[in-house]
């Protein structure tokens, strides 16, 4: 972080490597001034776990609740949770285009689109993600589905107001106590 300071950067958020991070994580990351993280949805198959319990029925259910509703629409309301960091919970990450899955891509929008309404519609957070590298292979294929995303919200931004913002962005957490000062 003391580079990104000597470039005049200030950075506020964190995402954990592979969304595995620890109570201890997170402490750590608050005493180094973060203020946010991008947590994992609700369900089992999504908490954080050691690569040994990666077994294939959590990523099978992964995959699956792409397309069909396993886990809900996975919104959340800025001020749930409390700690050190304000849990920005992910929503859906967003799948790069599978050649194999590819007739299922309107199902996939459709799940996405309709977790985009509900957090409209509650004022709650919906929180999209995706590695741009994933987006090399079959990159028309993959900017037209982000196209349709990115449509959709604007649909919804212009008939309820739902907003695109940082992480850092949604809901600080409370201040700390300060430290009590000895004389």
């Amino acid at each position: 972080m003391s580079q990104l300071k000597e470039w005049g950067i200030h950075c506020r958020s964190i995402v954990f490597p592979r969304n595995q991070y620890s109570p201890a994580h997170v402490e750590a990351c608050g005493r180094l001034g973060l203020t946010h993280f991008r947590g994992n949805e609700a369900k089992w198959f999504y908490a954080p776990a050691p690569g040994k319990e990666q077994t294939k029925a959590r990523r099978l259910c992964r995959l699956l609740d792409n397309y069909v509703d396993l886990s809900g629409a996975n919104v959340s309301r800025p001020e749930d949770g409390d700690g050190p960091l304000r849990d920005i919970k992910s929503s859906r990450f967003l799948r790069p285009f599978n050649r194999h899955l590819a007739r299922f891509d309107g199902i996939r929008l459709r799940r996405i689109g309709k977790a985009m309404e509900a957090a409209a519609l509650s004022g709650s957070t919906f929180h999209l993600w995706w590695h741009p590298e994933n987006f090399g292979a079959d990159l028309s294929e993959n900017m037209a589905i982000l196209t349709k995303v990115l449509d959709d919200f604007q649909r919804l931004h212009d008939e309820h107001g739902i907003q695109s913002r940082a992480m850092c962005e949604i809901a600080s957490p409370a201040p700390a106590e300060p430290a009590p000062q000895l004389n």
